[in-house]
């Protein structure tokens, strides 16, 4: 398998992660929301992915995954606001 194809295959299932996460909890209206609302732009109507709609969907999502995850070890929230 050539790396095209490798990140084509990485891309595709990260977007059925999310897609498939957003049916199973309804997140709307949540910090989730723009995120889930850009996973209709980052596949053509042929079915491939575009990287630059999935990079722009990542960099809308990694900031808020990466606040949980300071909160979840602190605890405190507080600690995380501040």
């Amino acid at each position: 398998m050539d790396l095209i194809d490798e990140e084509s295959l990485r891309l595709s299932l990260s977007v059925a992660l999310i897609e498939e996460l957003r049916q199973e909890f309804k997140m709307e209206g949540t910090v989730f929301t723009p995120c889930l609302q850009g996973m209709k732009h980052v596949k053509s109507e042929q079915g491939e992915m575009l990287t630059k709609p999935f990079l722009d969907l990542c960099k809308t999502i990694l900031p808020v995954i990466g606040w949980m995850d300071q909160a979840s070890k602190s605890r405190d929230m507080s600690k995380v606001l501040q």
